[in-house]
């Protein structure tokens, strides 16, 4: 049962002893589903900051990613002879972060959505299914959306890009990856084209600092026949268009002899033509605007009004449009930082006394909900300015619905507090706290919109994507989910089951929509939420008995599955003894060797779990546990160097590799010893730089990549000899020999190595998409794109591969996650007729390893080579079983790394099989 949070004082007094009235508690600034505060060093936008920046000027580059992407657009696709055949695999039960939704007003069945990273999609059936329609290659992050309002015109809709915080944000405007202008549909949202005189950076129709790069509101004048008069609230002001977006001119702020700047802008425009606008802090025209117009606006910012407010959302009252509701975020003001103001049109202009205001922002949301951690439910918060909407009711002017974190509605428009009900978000349940999202809908909160032909129907969207309900003034209201193939859901992490498996499961952890597991191969299928928060690092251990999970700020959950992939018990198993100051999206790794064991970063430090099956599981939620956890204190840092990333080669298990925030690489040897670490960063690397990936040969112990995610630097770089040396193969993904330009950010790197490493591929995630190369030479690297068609140039930050079957899958960061097969069987040796019931045991090995030889009909001829093809040894063996005792044909012992064994008999039987010795 949903209850009202804001009730009457008689029943407010029945309530306290719930935790949900106690003001004077200490309340978290965080939440499970949240970004952390703009200035926490550990939150998603610091940790954004940090992997972007230019290391050189600490500031990612100004409109990068529009450069990026024609820069995108010169690198050469992969050969239809050596290219893979991508598939979506899902979640197609999951949209991402939604911040634009609306019904097409000519017919009720069609709607139109746009994800942040996932571009913009169509649906003809109400939310069944849906089809995007936006270009791949185009910068869609969308952020709001507008339909031509006049009879005849309704086929023409429009959207707006840009966040201001966004997938890749940072900490200032100049900083951030935003959109780049407008989009213009004239065929009912089927197709789209940018408005040219809206792309950032085009100096021959304006420039007034890459205003189009955050469109935050788009109107369309639903009075005048004569033109097509187009309104857009920009970053620092609004402009007005004449001609459909052909040209526009600026109208409000965007004064270019001032140097402060508005971040916010926001704008609303009545059936009459009424516009009414508010700009945020510090810019020429900040302030609560009117114009009647477009053309010219009246200041009717009331006295009273905090000074200090960041961004406003407004909403006109359709049952009577001299009503307009302001809902802004005011730090030190209001309830919780927000305000809440009813104004009156009355007369004139609007000013002074031409407008009448009621300040109601004691009345906004503040109970406290508390149970999961520290999280603090019941409050109003909007996370600095990140979710927040205001919708009125169409046909009852008394009810108001606002969104932060959370969604209200108030039957009396906020005039007190006692009339308002809980209704979407998070949810209060004390029964069971960590079951705190409100059933079928979802936290963070950035849009609300009616069916136009009916009002008893109501959408909304948020960082979990669309979701409708049939009654929106319920007590209880029931919400619909909406997200069936609308692909847009933003992938942190991707991993699959390792070892001999040709298990089709993945698992992977989602911006702000937990954990998912794919069961099945089938993208038809739901995938199952195994895990809440934010999702971040995930894996399925060999024999997949468990899965583990993690959440933002390093919570490390194992969770026993059955083969459905149903949960069946939890434990939190993060050490309890280490630094809990840990990255947002905190990494640990498998023992490729070993599963049951795992490394796991904790600020400066390593930990090593040693058993992980043999933890128990209590359904303990909360505690951090101790339980065969030790620190490796020989891999410990200065405590300026904050671990990014690490990774263990299958072929030296006892060997990791770690880098850091400020471009240096670490390699601990004698792991199950006596740990040692080394420097093994390269001179020539620039300072500052963030380490984002470092990727093993799983077949070659000396082979690895290594990548910063910085933009302005050499990306990717390679060594063959353990890391003593390092040579830079970022090739043509750097528009200049020195790394700077609009060359991509690399997030992550893959090795995919064949048998005798004639055939490797090597791979890389960036903020294009994914691109691959079979040949590494130096800084002539010749890198293609992968997935044109499919992928396209989403963010990819994570891929996964398994030499196995060749399964490999990438993590977009805005259209789910794709995979594709590799060649998995060997290759350089003919197979003859391959004898698939060989096996051999124990692999990897130490010490020495037996092989099934039963399916050879008579004498065999077994060969071992290394992956150069040398030999290594050979004999004739007579029997079911051959032992290799790790010596060469000289009695000597062989180094660690990979080997061949190739195996024939006289009847033309023949297999290879791979023995990884360490």
């Amino acid at each position: 049962m949903y209850r009202r949070i804001l009730l009457s004082a008689l029943a407010l007094s029945a309530l306290v002893a719930t935790v949900w009235w106690q003001q004077e508690r200490p309340r978290s600034s965080d939440l499970p589903m949240g970004m952390g505060a703009a200035d926490d060093p550990n939150g998603l936008r610091m940790w954004q900051q940090q992997r972007l920046q230019d290391p050189a000027s600490g500031v990612i580059p100004p409109n990068i990613r529009r450069k990026e992407l024609e820069f995108a657009r010169t690198l050469p696709v992969r050969a239809t002879a050596k290219s893979l055949s991508w598939t979506w695999r899902g979640p197609r039960n999951r949209g991402g972060r939604t911040r634009a939704m609306e019904v097409d007003r000519s017919n009720s069945q069609i709607l139109l959505a746009g994800g942040v990273t996932g571009g913009m999609w169509r649906s003809t059936d109400a939310g069944t299914s849906w089809t995007r329609t936006s270009p791949l290659d185009a910068m869609t992050g969308v952020s709001c959306l507008t339909q031509d309002p006049r009879s005849g015109q309704e086929t023409t809709w429009y959207f707006g890009t840009g966040e201001n915080y966004g997938v890749q944000s940072g900490t200032s405007f100049s900083a951030l990856l935003p959109g780049d202008g407008i989009y213009k549909s004239t065929d009912g949202g089927q197709s789209w084209l940018q408005l040219p005189s809206t792309i950032a950076g085009d100096h021959e129709n304006f420039e007034r600092n890459f205003s189009f790069k955050q469109v935050n509101g788009i109107a369309v004048d639903p009075t005048r026949n004569d033109s097509d008069i187009v309104l857009a609230a920009v970053y620092n002001g609004v402009f007005r268009s004449n001609d459909g977006g052909g040209s526009w001119k600026p109208v409000l702020g965007l004064d270019t002899t001032v140097s402060n700047t508005s971040t916010y802008s926001e704008l609303r425009m009545s059936s009459t033509g009424v516009c009414y606008a508010a700009l945020g802090n510090n810019g020429p025209a900040e302030g609560l605007w009117r114009s009647e117009d477009g053309l010219t606006w009246v200041n009717i910012t009331p006295t009273g009004f905090p000074g200090n407010k960041e961004r406003t959302v407004l909403a006109i009252d359709p049952s009577n449009e001299s009503v307009v509701y302001w809902f802004s975020q005011t730090p030190a003001s209001g309830t919780q930082g927000h305000s809440f103001w009813k104004y009156t049109y009355l007369s004139g202009d609007g000013s002074g006394a031409g407008g009448e205001w009621e300040n109601r922002s004691s009345n906004l949301p503040n109970g406290t909900c508390t149970g999961y951690f520290n999280f603090d439910f019941g409050y109003i918060n909007s996370q600095s300015s990140y979710d927040m909407c205001v919708t009125v009711h169409p046909t009852d002017p008394n009810v108001v619905y606002i969104g932060g974190t959370n969604l209200y509605r108030s039957d009396d428009a906020f005039a007190t507090d006692a009339n308002t009900a809980w209704i979407g978000g998070y949810r209060c349940n004390l029964q069971d706290p960590k079951d705190y999202v409100y059933p079928a809908h979802h936290p963070d909160q950035h849009w609300v919109t009616f069916d136009p032909a009916d009002p008893t129907i109501m959408y909304s969207a948020n960082d979990g994507g669309v979701q409708r309900t049939n009654d929106p003034l319920a007590d209880s209201v029931i919400w619909v989910d909406l997200n069936t193939t609308y692909i847009t859901s933003q992938f942190y992490t991707v991993h699959l089951e390792d070892g001999p498996t040709d298990d089709p499961r993945l698992i992977g952890g989602l911006q702000d929509n937990g954990t998912f597991l794919a069961t099945s191969a089938d993208p038809a299928d739901d995938w199952k939420v195994v895990h809440q928060d934010d999702g971040a690092y995930a894996a399925i251990p060999q024999g997949a008995n468990f899965i583990l999970a993690s959440s933002q700020r390093g919570r490390l959950y194992k969770k026993p599955i059955d083969a459905q992939g149903n949960v069946l018990g939890f434990e939190r198993i993060d050490p309890m003894s280490a630094n809990s100051s840990y990255n947002f999206i905190n990494q640990f790794v498998l023992d490729p060797a070993d599963n049951n064991k795992l490394y796991w970063v904790s600020n400066y430090t390593i930990w090593r779990n040693n058993d992980l099956a043999g933890i128990n599981v209590t359904d303990n939620f909360y505690d951090a546990n101790d339980q065969n956890w030790e620190e490796l204190t020989g891999a410990q840092l200065p405590t300026l160097q904050r671990i990014t990333c690490l990774d263990i080669s299958l072929a030296r298990s006892n060997t990791l590799f770690y880098g850091t925030t400020v471009s240096r690489l670490w390699r601990c040897d004698s792991l199950d010893t006596n740990p040692v670490k080394t420097n093994i960063s390269d001179p020539l690397w620039p300072q500052g730089a963030y380490i984002s990936c470092i990727a093993p040969n799983d077949f070659n112990p000396d082979e690895w990549l290594m990548t910063f995610s910085n933009y302005g630097i050499k990306s990717i770089w390679h060594t063959l000899d353990g890391g003593t040396s390092w040579t830079s193969v970022s090739g043509n993904l750097e528009e200049f020999a020195d790394g700077s330009g609009s060359g991509p950010a690399v997030f992550w790197a893959l090795i995919y190595p064949t048998w005798d490493g004639a055939d490797d591929r090597y791979f890389v995630a960036t903020s294009t998409g994914v691109y691959s190369t079979d040949l590494l030479d130096g800084d002539n690297t010749i890198w293609v794109q992968e997935g044109l068609t499919s992928i396209g140039n989403v963010p990819v930050n994570m891929i996964a591969a398994r030499n196995h079957d060749g399964l490999i899958a990438v993590a977009t960061h805005g259209n789910g996650i794709y995979s594709s097969f590799l060649e998995a069987a060997p290759v350089g040796l003919a197979e003859g007729n391959l004898a698939r019931t060989a096996r051999v045991w124990p692999n990897p090995t130490n010490a020495s390893v037996t092989m099934d030889l039963s399916s050879m009909q008579g004498p065999a001829l077994v060969r071992i080579m290394d992956l150069r093809g040398r030999s290594v040894r050979q004999e004739r063996v007579s029997g079911d079983r051959f032992q290799w005792d790790l010596q060469d044909g000289q009695a000597r012992r062989v180094r660690y790394g990979t080997y061949l064994i190739h195996v024939s008999d006289a009847a033309g039987h023949s297999f290879i099989e791979r023995v990884v010795v360490q």
